[in-house]
This record gives C-alpha cells, structure tokens and sequence, in this order.
C-alpha cells in the first residue's frame, strides 16, 4: 500500500507539474517538500490529496471500507510552511 501510495504521489505531482522532493512515510502520515510555484498550499493539498486518494482507493476498494467507513482517506487537516 504504501509503495502504491508514493508511485501515485508522483504521478500526480507529475501530472500537475508540481516538483516534489524528499518524500517520506511515518506509520500515519507522510512528508515531502513541494516547489508551490504559483499555487497556493490549499491548492496543491486538494490536487495531490484527491488523486492518490481517488486512485489509490479505486484499486483497494476493501481499504476504504475495512479502515476508513466509507469515508476519505485523507484527514482534511494538512501543514505546510
């Protein structure tokens, strides 16, 4: 899952042309420096958050049921300096 999880972080960030660097997991949460360019933080939360979590959940449909009760996989909560 998890390996799962930074192939589509990449490929969303690719897809939005957002530069990530220094990605990494702990056992809740991840971490990455993003080049924001002329996005705003919300931004770019709401584009890479909805694309993993929407392709992510697609292929484990189990996930989102056995783990997050029908709901998203993301908190909506994120912190960016």
């Amino acid at each position: 899952m998890r390996e799962e999880c930074y192939r589509l972080l990449q490929e969303a960030a690719e897809y939005y042309s957002i530069n990530l660097s220094e990605t990494g997991f702990d056992s809740d949460h991840l971490h990455f420096i993003a080049d924001l360019g002329l996005r705003s933080k919300p931004e770019i939360a709401k584009c890479l958050k909805g694309y993993v979590a929407r392709k992510l959940l697609a292929k484990f449909p189990d996930v989102k049921k056995r783990y997050f009760w029908d709901s998203g996989l993301w908190n909506p909560s994120y912190y960016m300096v």
